[in-house]
């Protein structure tokens, strides 16, 4: 078993601001599995132990699994930093599984937190809440968009009466945020995440428009 920390100490935000996240890239490896994940150093200590605490424990949770799945080929985790902004940081965590045939399964969950006070954010704290019913009477009707991996937009051919509104959110940086959806939840392994858009407006005219039952 090898361990190994490599220090990325990266400034994040795309330009040189005083508000930058310093970001260390931790790696640990064994002969079948290879994990990457972040150790982040804000401004704020309260929310640097907080979100590193979440992190680790996402990280130990997943190696207790992997360590306990017999059948496991491969596996890890990896991640990325969506989003570094003055009072919030959306980042993922990518773990993934391999256990043989064509391809394996990967799960990518976006996080976001306050960055003064290391609290989780919920989609809601950026847009009005929906229910499911709402959300898909507002993909099938056309007022909450889909889209892929690749920006083109997608049409959910696997949404049924099982389909749920997410806690698993993005920020997009403009006052909106996607709601994301893995393979198999809206569309087939091969269009990868879906992601469903929320702005103010758009929900706010979904409650005006979705017919009452």
């Amino acid at each position: 078993m090898k361990k190994i920390i490599t220090a990325l100490c990266l400034g994040l935000a795309l330009s040189a601001t005083c508000f930058a996240t310093e970001v260390t890239t931790m790696q640990f490896k064994t002969d079948k599995t290879n994990y990457k994940y972040p150790r982040f150093t804000l401004e704020s200590s309260k929310a640097t132990q907080k979100i590193n605490k979440f992190v680790n424990s996402e990280f130990k949770s997943l190696r207790k699994i992997h360590n306990q799945d017999h059948e496991l080929v491969g596996g890890g985790m990896d991640y990325k930093v969506i989003l570094d902004d003055e009072k919030y940081l959306c980042f993922t965590l990518e773990p993934y599984d391999f256990h043989g045939g064509a391809h394996g399964m990967y799960y990518t969950g976006y996080y976001v937190f306050d960055k003064e006070t290391g609290n989780r954010m919920k989609y809601y704290d950026f847009v009005p809440s929906i229910n499911s019913d709402e959300l898909r009477w507002g993909i099938k009707n056309g007022y909450l968009p889909v889209e892929l991996e690749d920006g083109s937009q997608g049409e959910a051919p696997f949404m049924d009466e099982n389909t749920l509104v997410k806690e698993n959110f993005r920020l997009n940086g403009d006052g909106s945020v996607s709601l994301v959806y893995g393979p198999y939840e809206l569309d087939c392994y091969a269009a990868g995440n879906n992601y469903v858009k929320l702005t103010t407006k758009q929900v706010e005219k979904l409650k005006v428009m979705m017919p009452s039952k």
